[in-house]
């Protein structure tokens, strides 16, 4: 019986490193089923170090992965194999204008307004064009992608978090779910909050409509979230927010179901205004993150526009003093 040849052997990193085998040849064969890859490993067509595993197989640092010739997929290893390469607006060099911090485990970005975090022409389309030219050939991952942390509406400006390592998107991941992370985001709205404000709402979402609602019903998750009023001019305030939980639109809902809509948020009741509205994460600390090693905190200013907006409503220091009472929140345990 004549024996399988293989055409290219796949070198597995730190990244594919104790990931089950069929989970790493769902990413290098995306087009194939997952019942055609089981039978593939089960025959040999798809072996490691040269022998057949099982499907559940932990892959291990450094192992080879073979794949028959006989499978033709579209681009076996690419792990960029689905990005747009459109020249478009924000562009490999304009996006490194946006980074706050770059090491070879994690990207931060200060994402502008107007900007998708996913999808076509995207925060994300950028940061992977950008990593395809600045990464290792020959350190890629066989099966592991860096993605945002964190995600932020179109219209809402700040940080997000991109772990480049498997281990670092799973500890960043662990303390989101556990929400030991401080997010602090900037916010303006409409009507005159005049005292510090916890609220907490159950919160459901329609998600044909694509919008958020408070409701008693069973299918709700609880919404916690801090306020504390920075400045007040005419009906409208300058608010600084610390989301406990983090649900869907949480902010901008509970904002509006607590009579102050953000000015210009017309989906959830906001005058509407041609600039649209402001939401800016402006802070996000890692303090609590045992699992996570590197800076424990990051700022994103305002962009030049919004503060010159805020500048014109509520007087010339007033970026300074949102910076101020992000300082004394955060050193008084956020209370």
């Amino acid at each position: 019986m004549q024996s399988i040849s293989f055409y290219k052997k796949y070198i597995a990193t730190e990244n594919d490193s104790g990931r089950r085998l069929d989970r790493i040849i769902r990413k290098m064969l995306y087009d194939y089923p997952l019942a055609e890859i089981y039978r593939l490993i089960r025959v040999g067509a798809i072996k490691v170090n040269g022998k057949k595993e099982s499907p559940s197989y932990r892959v291990k640092k450094g192992e080879e992965i073979e794949i028959s010739e006989n499978i033709k997929a579209k681009n076996p290893s690419a792990r960029y194999n689905e990005l747009k390469k459109e020249n478009f607006f924000t562009g490999k060099k304009r996006v490194k204008r946006w980074f706050l911090y770059k090491s070879s485990s994690l990207i931060v970005l200060n994402k502008p307004r107007g900007i998708r975090v996913h999808g076509h022409l995207s925060l994300d389309t950028a940061v992977q064009e950008y990593l395809k030219d600045n990464t290792d050939k020959n350190a890629e991952s066989l099966s592991f992608k860096p993605g945002p942390a964190n995600r932020l509406d179109t219209n809402t400006s700040g940080i997000v978090i991109y772990p480049l390592s498997l281990k670092t998107t799973q500890n960043i991941a662990r303390c989101l779910h556990a929400h030991r992370t401080v997010k602090i985001y900037i916010a303006l709205v409409e009507g005159n909050l005049s005292r510090t404000e916890v609220w907490s709402d159950k919160i459901g979402r329609n998600r044909i409509k694509r919008i958020s609602y408070v409701s008693g019903g069973e299918e709700t998750k609880t919404a916690i979230t801090k306020v504390y009023p920075v400045a007040s001019r005419e009906n409208s305030t300058l608010t600084l927010c610390f989301p406990i939980t983090g649900r869907t639109h949480q902010i901008r809902l509970q904002f509006s179901s607590h009579g102050y809509p953000l000015l210009g948020d017309i989906k959830y009741g906001g005058a509407k205004k041609s600039e649209g509205y402001l939401l800016h994460a402006a802070y996000m600390g890692l303090q609590n993150c045992t699992e996570y090693s590197g800076p424990s905190e990051f700022y994103a200013p305002l962009s030049k526009f919004q503060e010159e907006y805020l500048k014109y409503y509520f007087g010339k220091n007033i970026i300074h003093k949102c910076h101020d009472m992000i300082e004394r929140i955060k050193n008084n345990g956020f209370l």
